[in-house]
């Protein structure tokens, strides 16, 4: 049954709520306002928030390429002068950028770098604001894990630098990661526990962000008037600031609230409104999103083929990007409108096994980052033990006071009660012998906890080992000795430094100065095993400073050389052609997920009678004009275009550029030195028409090859 849209009244409500939405995303940074009141506008966007940001980092959000484009320079100037507040600035414009375009990876290793620089410049509101942004990216990436440490550190930080902004900030993320795993109850909750904490006219973009969570979580929660206000609160306060991303989500969850209700108009606007925002800001995802709703309203009201052209959009701009929950969303929906229009058995077999597909690889995904876990139970058992043993000790101390009390009270009794002296020393005697055992008791339960530390590190599999701060091994664990080649007993004393390769050995200084700047760090190093071979080691070490002891670092580390291994050989093999070494046929997927909605050029080649060399001089000499071919092209592109074989004697390369005059230039260069060749050949060439696919550019080039080819042997025989 269709769903019924609402009376007249309240769907004009909605629409005109739908427009002053667009006209606050889009349309105030184009409407050609008087100067005066564009820089009123400007300042209040800039001081609603109390956070040291650069200018860039606001421009982001509605002109993310224009920033990016405008960052290398003046981060290279940053870093020449030293400037580390002005670099962590930088580099979260840049974070923010990357966020706007949906560029995860991009995000991440930005905040990164912003934190580091924030670290040293002694900077610790920037240092939490970049751990948040990196946080968020680790979570729009499913590393739960990791993005669930990085907001702990976050949250260390504002114990000794309070802000109620970067208190929301963290309360944001910790809603978005509940959400993600479906604790739509706890979203609700931290997205509360944020507007909270923030004052009425503050930080008004994370406000609408906390609102939106909440409204989202509430949805699902089955509380639609709660959600409904919450999402009419977010509205208003879109109306103050300048966000195109942000109003697109925001109008993303009007749609969905709008199915909800079965109000197919507001749907249909919503879609249109965040495919205009995903085209104004060429964010890939926000136009899949955009397409996905308007799917569904196509499937709410029966529309089956609009509703598989529009969800196969989203799909495919899903898959480009390498969401794959989102795909494995739309996939499903994709499969239930082919097999209700009885479409062919292949094309619903395809389907249903790449949603298979999908779905193991989220399924071995998620089992891989249960290990990571690993890291953290070492710490939990760390910290136990420390609770042990201060508690051993403080039982041991008491146990002494009131020993010292109880002779302080004996030899008072003796010197006030001379005539009693016998029997209070043999009362004193027995006191004394019973505090004694109470003593002894005492330190066999601390031996025995010593004992059991002991077991734990020689029963562990992994690599466990303490040292200095200069290096010096003060213990190792006997699975950590094996690997090494050593008896644990003649380590000790040892540089850690003395069993890695000379290559490493430079890292392994930097890791010491990075313990002894931050008090922890995590990575990889090489050592050198037993047998001599260089094994990778992914270590976390903690530094410990006891008031009452010297500093000591306490490391554990897995072997992952094989992981290593195995992801260096597969990605070679995977990418280049077995006999010319230039790139095979799968190049062709990635350059066109990497260009997304650019443009882009295209040769195609042939060698002409190549079939003549195999028959005329053997397949050995053909394959030696293979490489040659190959050869000759390299040399003749630039950095960053790529030469494929498709296969046989048949090649393209692929101009990451778009522009016409270097297509023509590349291909008048490749004819010029066509005498040079080690065989003849045919060009063809074409540019990228709209959005069209990878394979139908290369199709028109072939034809246009196979047109000159014709004309060539034409002119020949004339």
């Amino acid at each position: 049954m269709t769903p019924r849209a609402r009376p007249g009244d309240q769907r004009s409500r909605v629409h005109g709520v739908l427009s002053l939405l667009l006209l606050a995303a889009c349309g105030l940074a184009a409407t050609g306002l008087p100067a005066s009141a564009q820089a009123r506008y400007d300042e209040s966007v800039a001081t609603d928030s109390r956070l040291p940001r650069h200018p860039l980092e606001e421009q982001a959000l509605s002109q993310p390429e224009a920033v990016l484009r405008q960052l290398p320079p003046l981060l290279a100037a940053a870093r020449a002068k030293g400037n580390w507040r002005e670099l962590a600035l930088l580099y979260l414009a840049q974070s923010n950028a990357c966020r706007v375009i949906a560029d995860w990876p991009c995000q991440r290793d930005a905040s990164a770098q912003a934190s580091v620089a924030a670290s040293a410049a002694g900077q610790p509101i920037l240092r939490i604001r970049a751990l948040v942004g990196q946080s968020r990216a680790m979570i729009a990436m499913q590393d739960f894990t990791r993005g669930e440490k990085l907001l702990g550190d976050a949250e260390l930080l504002l114990k000794t630098s309070r802000s109620p902004e970067l208190s929301a900030d963290v309360y944001l993320a910790y809603s978005s990661l509940s959400w993600s795993l479906g604790k739509h109850a706890l979203s609700a909750e931290y997205a509360a526990k944020g507007l909270a904490v923030l004052p009425a006219d503050v930080a008004l973009p994370m406000q609408t962000r906390l609102l939106r969570n909440q409204a989202r979580a509430q949805a699902q929660l089955g509380q639609s008037r709660a959600a409904q206000a919450s999402l009419d609160r977010a509205r208003v306060l879109t109306a103050r600031f300048h966000d195109p991303k942000l109003s697109a989500e925001i109008l993303i969850e009007t749609a969905r609230m709008a199915r909800l209700s079965g109000d197919i108009a507001a749907q249909r606007d919503s879609g249109q409104a965040v495919l205009a925002l995903a085209g104004q800001l060429k964010n890939s995802q926000l136009e899949g999103l955009g397409h996905e709703v308007l799917g569904l309203a196509a499937l709410d009201t029966g529309e089956g083929a609009l509703a598989g052209r529009e969800l196969g959009i989203a799909y495919r701009s899903f898959r480009a990007l390498g969401q794959k929950r989102d795909e494995l969303r739309v996939l499903r929906e994709l499969i239930r409108i082919s097999v209700d229009q009885g479409k062919d058995a292949a094309t619903v077999n395809a389907m249903v096994r790449r949603f298979l597909d999908i779905d193991g690889e989220i399924e071995r995904s998620d089992r891989a980052k249960a290990s990571d876990d690993f890291d953290a139970r070492l710490e939990y058992a760390e910290r136990e033990l420390d609770v042990l043993r201060l508690k051993d000790e403080a039982v041991l101390a008491a146990e002494r006071e009131r020993t010292l009390a109880e002779r302080n009270q004996l030899a008072g009794g003796v010197v006030a009660f001379a005539i009693a002296m016998l029997l209070v020393l043999g009362g004193f005697y027995l006191l004394q012998r019973r505090s004694n055992q109470r003593l002894k008791a005492t330190l066999a339960l601390l031996r025995e906890s010593e004992a059991r530390a002991h077991d734990l590190l020689n029963m562990s599999s992994g690599f466990v080992f303490l040292h200095d701060p200069q290096g010096r091994l003060l213990l190792v664990n006997p699975a950590a000795a094996q690997a090494l080649g050593q008896p644990s007993e003649t380590m000790v004393g040892r540089s850690l430094q003395d069993f890695q390769p000379r290559v490493g050995r430079e890292a392994f200084s930097n890791y010491l100065q990075r313990v002894r700047d931050e008090g922890q760090d995590q990575g990889v190093f090489l050592v050198r095993s037993g047998g001599g071979e260089h094994r990778h080691w992914r270590y976390s070490s903690r530094l410990s400073a006891p008031e009452d002891g010297r500093a000591y670092v306490i490391g554990n580390a897995v072997d992952v050389t094989d992981q290593v291994q195995e992801t260096r050989a597969l990605h070679e093999q995977s990418l280049r052609d077995a006999l010319t070494g230039c790139y095979n046929r799968r190049q062709l997927d990635v350059f066109e997920g990497a260009q997304g909605t650019r443009g882009w050029g295209v040769l195609t080649m042939d060698l002409d009678h190549f079939k003549q060399v195999n028959d005329s001089q053997g397949h050995d000499r053909g394959d030696q004009v293979l490489i040659e071919f190959v050869r000759f092209l390299s040399e003749r592109v630039r950095i960053g275009d790529a030469v494929v074989r498709l296969g046989g004697d048949e090649f393209v390369i692929l101009l990451s550029s778009g522009d016409a005059a270097m297509l023509h230039a590349s291909a008048a260069r490749l004819r010029d030195d066509a005498l040079v060749a080690p065989s003849r050949f045919s060009v063809g060439e074409a540019l990228r028409e709209g959005s069209e696919a990878l394979a139908e550019t290369i199709a028109r080039a072939d034809a246009a090859m196979y047109a000159a080819r014709a004309a060539a042997r034409s002119g020949n025989s004339a």
